[in-house]
Order: structure tokens, then sequence, then C-alpha cells
């Protein structure tokens, strides 16, 4: 029985010295392999880092290819819509969009170039084609809304005009602000976008109103007739404008916060004419 105790006990000891040796060799393989894997987790990550584009700031370059200007007010004479006017050069802006803290937010700042084009309605609506047309002048330092005749355009009365369009047009300078948001953080070109801001305008010295008629009695037709003037309009002009789109477009919309004539210096309905403006933009 002691013999049979003894050898048991002589087994074990190198049984148990095995077990013992290929446990430390599993252990310190499978901290081997958890410590390559954390290593490899990390160069993966550096590697990304290393690779994500960087979060810069960016150029905007706009253009309002398409755009109608509205004057907000009661019984204004001009038109809500107008085709050939809808097409002409309008809005130009060039932009810096600093980023906020690399977040798709910027904060844009930049100038630009402007104009804001009306034209008239007939002041007589009636089936021949003797419609009265009127446009702007100023008289004894007061800007007045009268009709064109003969004499208007510098004529005899006994002349056959008839005239076929008048609108006015004001150029301005533009000093812009904006807070854009984009949806795609790495690339601001992509993807939807939105952003609202201001505008201070500064009317250039002149602007221009332009009269087009035919002459019956010359046999001369589509002559254009430009005058220059401030016509009390202000020289200052600050507006709110926002901004939706997809990509490099987006409808754009602005009104200004001040009537478009200097007070107490225009006939009426002009006296409280507020500019507003809508179009779609092109990001360039």
């Amino acid at each position: 029985m002691k013999k049979k105790i003894l050898l048991s006990l002589l087994l074990s000891i190198p049984l148990s010295v095995t077990h013992s040796i290929f446990a430390s060799v599993e252990s310190s393989v499978s901290s081997n392999e958890l410590n390559g894997q954390v290593d490899h987790q990390d160069q993966a990550l550096d590697d990304l880092e290393k690779y994500l584009p960087p979060i810069e700031n960016y150029v905007v370059f706009t253009s309002d290819f398409l755009k109608l200007d509205y004057l907000l007010g009661k019984d204004l004479p001009v038109k809500k819509f107008d085709f050939a006017n809808l097409f002409r050069f309008k809005n130009i802006g060039f932009l810096y969009a600093i980023r906020i803290k690399q977040s798709r937010f910027a904060c844009c700042l930049g100038v630009g170039a402007s104009n804001l084009g009306y034209v008239f309605n007939p002041r007589d609506k009636n089936k021949s084609d003797n419609n009265i047309y009127s446009s702007l002048k100023i008289k004894s330092k007061f800007t007045k809304y009268e009709a064109i005749t003969a004499k208007y355009l510098g004529l005899d009365d006994t002349d056959e005009v008839k005239v076929t369009k008048s609108c006015l047009t004001i150029p301005y300078i533009d000093f812009l602000l904006r807070f854009r948001f984009n949806s795609v953080l790495d690339d601001p070109k992509r993807g939807f976008y939105c952003w609202v801001g201001g505008k201070c305008g500064f009317r250039l010295h002149h602007a221009t109103t332009q009269i087009m008629y035919d002459c019956g009695a010359n046999g001369e037709r589509g002559i254009s007739l430009v005058r220059t003037g401030t016509y009390n309009i202000k020289p200052v002009s600050w507006w709110l404008q926002g901004s939706i789109g997809f990509s490099r477009f987006g409808i754009v919309a602005g009104y200004s916060l001040s009537p478009l004539f200097q007070k107490n210096k225009v006939d009426t309905p002009f006296d409280s004419a507020n500019p507003f403006s809508i179009g779609i933009s092109l990001d360039l």
C-alpha cells in the first residue's frame, strides 16, 4: 500500500510541472497576441489620421445668374416679372470662408458688385398700342415720376413717338458678411449648405434710366435714350440675406432694411418702396 501511494506521488509531480509549463507558455502566447493586436490597431489609427484631409479655410465665388428685383409697397408702377430683365447681369461676390474651430460652420467675409433693375409698367393699359409709359426725372432737386412724351425725349410735340420700354438700373459695390453651414466637412462644394448674413451696399454715383421707343415721323425704330443721375436714391443700403442649396447651386433671397429713396425727396408712390430680391446662384 505504501508503495502505491509513493508511486502516485512520484507520477503527479511531473504532471503538475508539465501543466504549469504549458499554462505559462499559453499565457505568454495570448499576451503577445493581444499586444500585437493593440499595436496593429494603434498603427491603423495613426495611418487613418495621417490620411484624413485637412479641414481648411476656403474661397467662395458666387454669381446670381437668374434674379428678379421687386419693390415692396403700395401701387408701385414696376413689373413683377420681365423675361429680359431675368437674364441680364446681376450680382457677384468673392468671399473667404474661415472655419469656426474646424467645424462645418464658417464665417465668410468678402466684397462684391450688384445692381437692382426695375422695368416700369405703362400707366394706361389699353388694347391699343399707345400705352403711356413713365420714367423718373428730377425737378428742383425732387424726384418725379412722369409720363414719357415727345417733349420728355427732347423731340417736337408733333413727332409720333411710341415708347416700348422704360427701366431703372442702380449699381452698387457691396461688403459681405455670411455665416455658412456645410453638410460635408472636408469638401464644402459637395452636399447640402445654407447661410445667413447681410451686406452693406454703396451706390455708385449714378443710376441709369433707359427708355426704348420708335419715332414714326423719322422712320426710326429701336431708339434708346439713356440718362444718368442719383434720383435721390439712398447712397448706402443695408440688406439681410439668406440662401439654401446643394453642391454649387442654391436659391438666394435678400431684403433691404431701408427704403430705396431718401425721405421727402421723391414723388409718391416711391416714397416708401423697399427693395426685395430672389434668384438662383452658382458657386464657381
